[in-house]
């Protein structure tokens, strides 16, 4: 989702809508984020979708957000069993177990972290 805030091509009306949320409120989010928009990126540039100077310019529009990263992940323990109830992915775990535990919404496109949601009752942004 983050990608698509700050690459051309990447976003749709979701994501768009989240990022004009994100101007407005405070966003948290597991460290992995920090990972995983670092590896998009350089892959990105990597296809030639981006230039490598281009890495720079959005990690600087990204470290402007109003973005909290969690200080208290999950233990191993954890997201492993969210993984077996909710058929999540451990990255996506990641993001599952900080909206329950905050009672925050979730700022979601993918299938099944939108399905684990629902079923969680979990609000999304």
């Amino acid at each position: 989702m983050v990608v698509a805030w700050f690459v051309i091509g990447q976003a749709a009306a979701h994501t768009r809508k989240v990022l004009a949320r994100a101007g407005r409120e405070v966003l948290h989010a597991p460290p992995l984020l920090q990972i995983e928009l670092a590896s998009a990126l350089v892959k990105l540039a990597h296809r030639r979708k981006i230039t490598p100077a281009a890495i720079g310019d959005i990690l600087t529009e990204f470290e402007a957000l109003d973005l909290v990263t969690d200080r208290t992940p999950p233990t191993a323990r954890t997201i492993a069993s969210m993984c077996r109830r909710y058929a999540l992915s451990a990255y996506d775990a990641a993001y599952f177990e900080l909206a329950m535990r905050l009672e925050l919404p979730l700022a979601a496109k993918d299938g099944p972290l939108v399905e684990a949601a629902r079923k969680a009752g979990i609000a999304f942004a």
